[in-house]
């Protein structure tokens, strides 16, 4: 009976320990759980970019090979849709291009706003510090 009880309070204790662990470990900002939660999703952006760069570099091979052998047989429907489809990887690019652009900044503007909400939380308490100083 003694051995059962301490077995239940050791269970009991280590799942307490687990319990807030992990909640201190998922409730902080850069913490590593969180890294490794949300990597996951900038990989699969990462990606679904590379994917379809290598789609319209795909499409681009097809438009030159399709134009080449349009100037051979001396198609010139082949010959224009072998242009359009190279004009379209150069669209399908240029997306992606400022896709990559946009992420860029969108980064940046978050760094941006962490470093001044640090900026001005430090000159806060700077400010409460001399205020207290002062009334010293």
């Amino acid at each position: 009976m003694i051995l059962r009880q301490k077995f239940r309070s050791f269970f009991l204790t280590i799942g307490l320990v687990l319990l807030l662990g992990s909640f201190t470990a998922f409730t902080a900002e850069d913490s590593l759980a969180t890294t490794f939660l949300t990597q996951p999703i900038n990989l699969a952006q990462t990606q679904i970019a590379t994917m379809n760069r290598v789609e319209a570099i795909g499409e681009d091979i097809q438009g030159k090979a399709q134009e080449t052998i349009g100037k051979i047989t001396g198609n010139k429907q082949d010959q224009i849709m072998g242009k359009v489809k190279q004009a379209e990887s150069k669209v399908r690019n240029t997306v992606e291009d400022v896709k990559d652009t946009s992420r860029q900044q969108k980064s940046k503007i978050e760094a941006q706003a962490k470093k001044s909400m640090d900026n001005s939380i430090f000159k806060g308490k700077n400010t409460e510090n001399q205020y207290r100083n002062l009334s010293d």
